[in-house]
């Protein structure tokens, strides 16, 4: 894993995704810092977009206090 920024609603990391070792990037998102809703909202409005100029989406989890959305690396 490798910090590749952070803002005030958590980081971003490239990372290797376990199972398909695809490396991605991941977002990790605090609880504390926003809405169950305002993160939800991103991951519906990511999950339904398909452009060659924006991310792909690739997962969503919740663990440990933190959300994590897992992207297309670029």
């Amino acid at each position: 894993m490798r910090l590749l920024g952070s803002g005030g609603f958590g980081t971003v990391a490239h990372c290797i995704n376990k199972h398909t070792r695809e490396h991605v990037a991941v977002k990790q998102i605090l609880k504390n810092s926003t809405s169950n809703a305002e993160y939800e909202k991103e991951v519906n409005i990511l999950s339904s977009l398909n452009h060659p100029n924006i991310v792909d989406y690739r997962n969503f989890t919740v663990k440990d206090g933190a959300a994590y959305i897992e992207m297309e690396l670029c």
